[in-house]
């Protein structure tokens, strides 16, 4: 049986993603800005970095949350994958 679409693929979805804002301060009309949102605060990450399952957060909210779960991916359903800070990728 197939999985379901969201088991798959990255996890950046609109779900952790703001509505796009154009910036009109540079008079250029074609400028979207798309802000990217923390998948565990909900908030703009400061330190942005990227899960190799794709989600964004805050560096700083996700090393706490793997040091309070043993390093444990907090993405990861079946709650077996181990993440380590240099999994990660900056932004």
């Amino acid at each position: 049986h197939p999985l379901p679409p969201t088991s798959f693929g990255p996890a950046v979805t609109n779900a952790n993603m703001a509505p796009p804002t154009t910036d009109n301060d540079n008079n250029n009309n074609n400028n979207t800005t798309i802000p990217l949102l923390c998948s565990i605060s909900g908030t703009t990450p400061i330190d942005p970095v990227v899960t190799p399952s794709g989600h964004i957060c805050s560096r700083s909210l996700l090393l706490t949350k793997l040091t309070d779960t043993n390093n444990i991916d907090p993405f990861d359903p079946s709650k077996s994958r181990t993440l380590d800070e240099s999994d990660l990728i900056s932004l």
